[in-house]
């Protein structure tokens, strides 16, 4: 999946110590739930999105810590 507002691809971050997450701009938000929820990969998105510099706001989603990064990465690459 290629994030609209950096045209660059979507990346499931594994910074050492906290959960998996992606950073995705709100107007994709809806597909990449949706992509989650039919393939049962547990997440959350953050309460809060920001904007920086007048862009486009951008939400957090976490992955549970039963999910699987590789297969999650592997998923939004499927994705146009």
């Amino acid at each position: 999946m290629i994030d609209s507002m950096t045209r660059r691809p979507i990346v499931v971050e594994t910074d050492g110590g906290t959960v998996p997450y992606l950073a995705v701009v709100v107007d994709q938000l809806d597909e990449v739930i949706a992509l989650f929820d039919s393939n049962a990969i547990p997440y959350y998105v953050d309460e809060e999105a920001l904007s920086m510099d007048d862009g486009p706001a951008v939400a957090t989603v976490n992955l549970g810590r039963q999910a699987d990064p590789v297969l999650v990465q592997r998923l939004l690459d499927d994705l146009p």
